[in-house]
């Protein structure tokens, strides 16, 4: 009976490293994408409202060939709030067996309203506390909020076990 317990933790105790893992590894990538498309979008969406439908499609590849180039420079930005993100996450799925997604909602918004608060008023980049705008923090906001959905639902699929379908020949399940 011990042995069993000892063996449960360490099979969650694996799930909080690999989410944290996880997270770290494919959230900044995930961030910079969404980050960058819906900046394009938006430009898109813009230009279009002017008639200009050139401008658009500019717009929107210039921002998909940014999203490519930027992946380097959003490890720099983005590696601490998704490895927060992710060991926050991964520690939900240590006491729960599953994190619902309003839970990672959650985690998502607390995660990214300091981060943004930080970034605009600390950083060169932001600007300092003079040139900072409320769009950029909505902005940045949005950005980590989606990326910590799609990143955890990314993960949902890893630590879900894989159900076979009961056939004829096929009765086990696993």
């Amino acid at each position: 009976m011990n042995a069993q317990i000892d063996q449960r933790w360490w099979h969650r105790t694996d799930r909080l490293l690999l989410t944290a893992l996880f997270f770290s590894f494919f959230g900044p990538i995930v961030g910079n994408v969404v980050y960058f498309l819906s900046a394009g979008i938006f430009g898109s969406i813009l230009a279009l409202l002017r008639l200009d439908i050139l401008l658009a499609a500019k717009a929107l590849l210039g921002m998909i060939i940014l999203a490519v180039i930027g992946i380097p420079t959003a490890f720099m930005y983005g590696l601490i709030p998704a490895a927060v993100a992710g060991i926050s996450i991964g520690l939900f799925y240590l006491f729960m067996n599953r994190v619902p997604w309003l839970v990672v909602l959650g985690v998502g918004l607390c995660v990214a309203l300091p981060f943004s608060y930080y970034y605009e008023n600390y950083t060169l980049m932001g600007g300092g506390p003079r040139g900072s705008a409320p769009f950029r923090y909505s902005w940045d906001t949005f950005t980590v909020v989606v990326a910590t959905l799609i990143c955890s639902a990314m993960i949902k699929k890893v630590h879900e076990p894989h159900r076979a379908v009961a056939t004829p020949g096929n009765v086990e399940t696993t």
